[in-house]
Order: C-alpha cells, then structure tokens, then sequence
C-alpha cells in the first residue's frame, strides 16, 4: 500500500499529510482523491477501529470497484435518462441539506454563558414527578359510567384491567412515575390539579379518546446540576436553533405549484 494512501486513512486529512484535493491513486484515468478516501472509510468504518492495512485495501478496492461501475453507467448512457438523473438530483440535495444543518450546528453550538442562562431559565427548578394509573376509553359516556362505579367504592386497578384500552390496561392501567410535560397536555393538566389519593370527577379528553385518572402520588425531585445535564441542554438549543434557521429559510421562500 502507498505510505502516503495509509497515512490519509490513518491520520485523515487534520493529519497535515495530505490535502483533501491531494490525488492518491487513480482508476482508468480518474482520480480519487483524500477526501474521497476519507468519506469513504467515514461511511464504512466504526469510530474508534483503526484502518489496517487489509480495512486499507477493502476500502480501495470497493472505491474502485464503484469508480468502475459508475463509468460504465456512463458508458452506456444511463446517467442521461430521467429516472436516474432525478436519483442523482435528490441525492445531490440530500446531501447538500445534510452538510447544510452540520455547519449550522457547528455555527449554533452554544457557548458557556448559553447554556448557564438556558440552565437558570428552565431547568435549574424543582420538578414534580406524579404517579398515577389511567382507563383509556373510547366513549365519554362510558368513562362517565365508570367514574360512577368508582364513587360507589369500586376498585380502580380492576375496572382498567376490565375496560382499558390502553397497554397498561392489563396492569391495572398503571403508568408508573412521569412528569407532566411527558404527557399530552389535557391529561397532564388535570393530574396537576388533583389530589393524591383521588380519581378524576370526570372524564378527560385527549388525542387517544377518554380518560379516567387515579393520582396515587407526587414527589419533588431536586434540579440535577448543569454539569450533568450539559449535553443535553446542548442538544436542545441546537435543534431550537435548526428550527429557527428552517422558519428563517421558510420566510423567505417562494414555494408554489407549477400547473401544467
């Protein structure tokens, strides 16, 4: 193998050994450079496995192998007929979308004092965790009715397992420990108000139909410190960023149906 080619692979292209334009080798006349070569070991490669010299040889040879088919599609005029030219065209814009969101997550990555202020608005708080079982119901009439059978002392664990139709139906209809912003707001809304130890007095609607709620707890959990949750903070405010960088693109754009 080329010292050069294995440094490339080896080292890539912060290495200084090489230019991403640098040529390494070619096939029937065309080069392939650096950076070819480093996207190819990026795409076939696991992080953290050396490239040897046999992963070396595999990825030359499957590069070359694909240089040469690729050619002969050419050859043979498949690149000018239209269902491949509009292939070529979406993959283009894939990939180009995709490099787009990278450099703008490298441009929004936030800094020291972005994460602190994010922290100290929104995360540095108490949260309250709740611990609650629920009967999902298609018909509001039918959640009235059981909220009736409960009044009358009927146990709640058993109506689930019996009208449920939610998964945690067979198990009493319990859902464990959650927060409210894990749930759907009307559900999450009417846990908040009510009492431990008590039943909704009426049925709750949400996107999945009709609820009847049993708060059997609350807890307060402290804030966990920033350290700890950095990275996903981090996360956070960079998709709050690709979003705002979508509707900022959005606004701008002239989107419009071409009539035939």
């Amino acid at each position: 193998m080329n010292k050069t080619l294995a440094s490339c692979l080896l080292l890539g292209l912060s290495g200084g050994l090489c230019a991403a334009d640098q040529a390494l080798f070619s096939v029937n006349g065309a080069p392939v450079t650096a950076a070819m070569m480093q996207h190819m070991a990026q795409t076939m490669i696991k992080p953290g496995i050396e490239p040897t010299a046999q992963i070396q040889q595999i990825l030359v040879g499957e590069m070359a192998n694909r240089i040469l088919l690729s050619q002969a599609a050419v050859a043979a005029g498949l690149d000018k007929q239209a269902e491949h030219q509009a292939s070529l065209e979406v993959e283009r814009i894939s990939y180009l979308a995709s490099a787009a969101l990278q450099e703008q997550m490298r441009k929004s990555a936030p800094s020291e004092a972005d994460l602190q202020a994010y922290y100290n608005k929104n995360h540095s708080q108490p949260t309250t965790e709740f611990k609650a079982r629920h009967i999902l119901l298609k018909e509001e009439a039918q959640a009235q009715k059981l909220i009736e059978e409960l009044k009358q002392g009927a146990d709640f664990s058993a109506l689930a397992k019996q009208h449920s139709t939610d998964p945690a139906g067979p198990n009493g209809g319990d859902l464990g420990w959650f927060s409210a912003d894990g749930m759907v707001k009307p559900f999450a809304d009417a846990v908040v108000a009510m009492k431990k130890g008590s039943h909704s007095d009426k049925p709750v609607q949400s996107p999945f139909g009709w609820h009847v709620i049993l708060l059997e707890d609350s807890r307060e959990l402290p804030a966990k410190p920033l350290e700890q949750i950095k990275d996903q903070l981090t996360a956070e405010l960079q998709q709050q960023a690709l979003k705002d960088y979508m509707e900022q693109l959005r606004s701008k754009a002239v989107i419009e149906e071409v009539k035939p």
